[in-house]
């Protein structure tokens, strides 16, 4: 199926927009004329607001049609992508990012079609979880923690190893204010050496965080010395089901699980990783165009590998996890640049593109951000095709339900601990909540992390959640631990692929919005409660 890619062209800076219009810009300094604002954003046409077939064909080649006439020729075109519609009718999305002077995207907007959107660019990012502890408040942060002495470390495993590419973060707490804090960080090289610059008169090292890539758990180390070594505690070997596999339901590793259901990531990319061979990089959506090839689609972190491993990863080592829906069909497409940015277009386009060109019955989305209308919409689509999402609530430590999880037609999912699961001194230790209510039966607890809500459907296992992270040259399988309602998602995601691959009736249903209810509603009745407030559980525990 013919696919652009985006294209990048240049103009003079103008703008518009209709049925939303951003606030106008401030007036000019009376002191002398200033050059106006200039703000990027990101324009698309609302396709739910017609059905599907040829009214929908019709209503996005006028909106292509009046952007052209009445916009594009007069602004800043950082990257245009728009599809051929599909021979079923069903329509294509045409997004556009420009950057322009907000007064003039006003003064134009009501010359465009009533189903045009125009937004700021409203990044999203993983949802996976960074700890409070490592959060820093004080003035000029961003200039760091000055310069004059050196915290040298030294990064070793259980036999004094030395372990090599792990990153590693401090936080400094204020001498004349310790409740104000600054942090910084660097990676260790292969004699496991670190060192951190700061300025010894006015910080003092108060906590480490080290994430090993793979083998050990992520650690922290209160109060480093200069001159010591932070030993790490490996991760647990041999071991076929861990405890997010036991409280799901699984009682063994099922290769056939989730058979014939596809399954779709929007995350960082994907692999290499041996366990995943068969997962479909299918290309990058960035900057509101699409860059395809399988290459474009690997990940350039580690928390896209890791999301996918978690729905599907198929080991070739005994004793490593498996993932919860190892014979689902995988695809991935990478949502995040190079540089970790995001935003609400490239979604919008890759949930087009998996939902319809693919047919994946089942989106994980592990990333937040800010309400959009143009994210909602393709939600909203995908869903009138028969494509459910499943999404993470954010990791605001007990904050609202972020998005794309409070839209009403997503599934949002909060994250699940287990007690006395990973060892003191780990990341996931550090998650445990204070507050009695969070702990439910079976020594299971609300993540610390998690965000809460109306909005939840259900929860699932996300700390201390050990998968699947790229191969290096020097580590051909590597696992390493996560936390985050980033990982809750996918587990919850993969258990609805392994019910639904198990469902005659779902099997026979057709690609419409029935058959997303139809999903929707086995995983809400298949949740099991485990004692939680609703607004922490939703209706309880995914389990198949």
């Amino acid at each position: 199926m013919a696919r652009k890619s985006g294209k990048t062209t240049k103009k003079t800076a103008s703008t518009s927009r209709r049925a939303s219009a951003p606030p106008p810009a401030a007036d000019v300094a009376a002191d002398g004329p200033t050059p106006p604002p200039v703000q990027r954003f990101v324009i698309s046409n609302l396709m739910s607001l017609q059905p599907p077939g040829l009214a929908r064909s019709e209503a996005t080649e006028r909106f292509t049609l009046r952007l052209n006439k009445v916009l594009l020729d007069t602004v800043d075109v950082l990257s245009t992508r728009s599809r051929r519609a599909r021979e079923d009718g069903d329509g294509a999305r045409h997004v556009v990012v420009i950057e322009a002077d907000p007064d003039e995207i006003a003064a134009k907007a009501q010359e465009l079609t009533a189903d045009t959107v125009i937004e700021p660019v409203l990044p999203r990012v993983p949802a996976v979880a960074y700890s409070a502890l490592m959060q820093t408040n004080a003035p000029n942060a961003a200039q760091g923690p000055g310069i004059g002495a050196t915290l040298n470390l030294r990064i070793a495993g259980p036999d004094d190893a030395a372990v090599a590419g792990a990153s590693v973060i401090v936080r400094f707490n204020a001498i004349s204010n310790p409740n104000l804090a600054i942090s910084a960080g660097g990676i260790s090289k292969a004699n496991g050496s670190v060192a951190i610059v700061f300025d010894a008169m006015q910080w003092r090292p108060a906590m480490a965080v080290v994430e090993p890539h793979g083998r050990y758990w992520t650690s922290v180390h209160t109060h480093p010395q200069s001159g010591q070594t932070l030993v790490l505690r490996p991760l647990p070997a041999g071991n076929a089901l861990g405890w997010w596999h036991l409280v799901s339901g699984l009682t063994g590793n099922d290769a056939d699980a989730g058979r014939g259901i596809k399954v779709g990531v929007l995350d960082t990319g994907v692999g290499p990783h041996p366990a995943l061979a068969h997962a479909v990089p299918i290309g990058a959506f960035v900057n509101g165009g699409f860059l395809p090839g399988a290459s474009q689609g690997r990940d350039i972190q580690t928390h896209g590998t890791h999301v996918s491993g978690i729905v599907g990863a198929r080991p070739v080592n005994d004793g490593d996890f498996a993932g919860i829906a190892p014979g689902s069909d995988l695809f991935v497409a990478r949502v995040f640049g190079a540089d970790g940015s995001g935003n609400q277009g490239d979604i919008a386009n890759a949930i087009d593109v998996l939902s319809q060109d693919y047919g994946a019955d089942i989106l994980n989305m592990s990333l937040i951000g800010a309400a959009s209308a143009i994210e909602h919409d393709a939600v909203i689509v995908a869903a009138q095709r028969g494509t459910i999402c499943v999404c993470a609530s954010g990791n605001q430590s007990g904050s609202p339900v972020g998005y794309p999880a409070a839209y009403p037609e997503c599934v949002a999912v909060s994250a699940l601990g287990l007690i006395n699961t990973a060892p003191p001194d780990t990341m996931p230790a550090y998650n445990v909540p204070s507050q009695p209510d969070r702990y439910g039966i079976g020594g299971l607890f609300l993540a610390s992390f998690s965000n809460i809500g109306p909005q939840l459907l259900s929860a699932s296992p996300g700390n201390g959640v050990i998968s699947t992270i790229p191969a290096t040259s020097t580590e051909a399988a590597p696992y390493a631990d996560m936390s985050g309602t980033s990982m809750a998602s996918p587990m919850t995601a993969a258990v609805l692929a392994r019910l639904l691959a198990a469902d005659r009736t779902y099997a026979q249903l057709p690609r419409t919005a029935a058959r997303t209810a139809y999903a929707r509603q086995l995983l809400a009745l298949r949740a099991m409660s485990i004692g939680l407030n609703p607004l922490y559980q939703g209706r309880g525990l995914a389990r198949v």
